[in-house]
């Protein structure tokens, strides 16, 4: 936990990895924004080179990339179509896990989230 209050992890980047993206991660701790089907979740807060060490938030108040135009309290998921954003969780989207709540509404691009 950092003095900001925020959870991270290490982890490795498997590619490189652009500044407030969303990622997951494999056991190995190997980040990716094009690999979809891992089941940890986190976003960077500062960009990677592939192969790079470095830490992922986890947990807290970070800033985020979001697709689409979130209203305030909006659930987030990472989407996986356009790997590194996160988007708003539809009633049709079963098999995205929501992982984010949007804190303002401020549309695409980067935006404030609390991650849990």
């Amino acid at each position: 936990t950092g003095i900001d209050g925020v959870q991270y992890r290490y982890i490795k980047a498997g590619e490189i990895i652009a500044i407030n993206s969303a990622v997951d991660y494999t056991s190995a701790y190997v980040a990716s924004v094009t690999d979809a089907g891992d089941y940890f979740f986190g976003v960077a807060q500062v960009a990677f080179a592939a192969d790079e060490y470095g830490w992922i938030a986890e947990k807290g108040v970070v800033s985020a990339l979001v697709g689409g135009t979130p209203a305030a309290g909006a659930s987030l998921a990472r989407d996986t179509a356009s790997g590194g954003t996160l988007n708003v969780v539809t009633a049709g989207d079963g098999v995205e896990v929501p992982a984010a709540v949007s804190l303002s509404a401020v549309g695409a691009g980067t935006e404030t989230v609390i991650l849990f």
